[in-house]
């Protein structure tokens, strides 16, 4: 297999046709075809069914293609190591930051990377359990900072602890339950929740009612977006619960904590990369300012209120 063969796969499977295919590339469709059938030719199988619908994957094919975005990912980020170690100011760095770390710590990060990197293409999501670590194991970002429950992340992927993070549970001010002192007192209120994957928030709310003793809540309202969760939590009565340190921040304005006698526990933070894959050394020096910025922020008064151990 070579990469430009690849490369007119995922063209052709992402356009759905030899012709717009061939125009993504700037290639001929005769030159694009024979890249195909080379390919084809390279593995014995059949890939692609052309019929009136556009192109069609066969069970090789999509076998081939969940590998094909990873190969060709790792060989751009051998070429833009290979360039970055020569000193050059270029290539890209794709990040999954959790929602914490992305309000109080990204934007002194980034500030500092540009002072060195001027033109490497930055690109961050946000860090939503469904959403990044996902793009972290399957090669789309290059590393994330984000919560693990447990510290379970899977065989493949590397978890380096940076901090704990107290959490609160949080509703709008002037909210009728603002009184309450323990979880039982809210059980029959909404909730919401951002994900329930292994170490999505749902999920954790779950565990923290089961831990309190309490079956799960009736009413969970699901939000995949922190924005909208945010404005709902702050214009409704439903109720969440997320780290301390967002309090402080201008974007939580009108939302407070309740003083639960038994508050969430703890969320850990860190970095996750793939084990097989280091990395280039902008997404390292990005990684290593992240780091240094959050490791500021826990010294700071926000940051020594927003972490701590369970009940802190």
């Amino acid at each position: 297999m070579k990469l430009h063969q690849l490369e007119a796969f995922r063209a052709a499977v992402e356009t759905g046709s030899i012709r717009a295919a061939a125009r993504r590339m700037s290639l001929s469709q005769s030159a694009l075809t024979k890249a195909l059938k080379e390919l084809e030719q390279d593995l014995d199988t059949a890939l692609i069914h052309r019929s009136v619908r556009g192109i069609q994957l066969t069970v090789d094919g999509r076998r081939l293609l969940a590998r094909a975005d990873l190969m060709l990912r790792q060989a751009a980020l051998a070429r833009a190591e290979i360039q970055q170690a020569k000193g050059a100011d270029e290539g890209s760095v794709a990040v999954g930051v959790t929602p914490l770390v992305a309000l109080t710590v990204l934007p002194h990060a980034v500030a500092a990377f540009r002072r060195t990197f001027k033109h490497v293409k930055l690109h961050v999501v946000e860090g939503l359990e469904g959403i990044a670590l996902p793009g972290v194991r399957q090669g789309h970002l290059d590393f994330g900072v984000l919560v693990i429950a447990g510290e379970a992340v899977g065989e493949d992927l590397a978890f380096e602890h940076w901090f704990r993070a107290s959490n609160a549970v949080v509703l709008r001010e002037g909210h009728p339950c603002a009184g309450a002192r323990r979880l039982k007192d809210l059980q029959d209120q909404e909730w919401l929740a951002t994900s329930f994957g292994t170490h999505g928030l749902g999920t954790r709310l779950l565990g923290y009612f089961s831990e309190a003793g309490l079956p799960a809540p009736a009413r969970i309202l699901k939000c995949e977006s922190v924005l909208s969760a945010l404005s709902l939590v702050r214009n409704t009565d439903v109720i969440t619960f997320m780290p301390m340190g967002l309090l402080d921040c201008p974007e939580t304005q009108g939302i407070r904590a309740v003083a639960l006698q038994d508050p969430p526990p703890p969320s850990d933070i860190g970095l996750i990369t793939r084990v097989d894959v280091p990395l280039t050394p902008v997404a390292r020096a990005f990684a290593d300012l992240m780091k240094h910025q959050v490791a500021r922020w826990c010294a700071s008064p926000a940051g020594r209120k927003g972490c701590g151990k369970r009940g802190a």
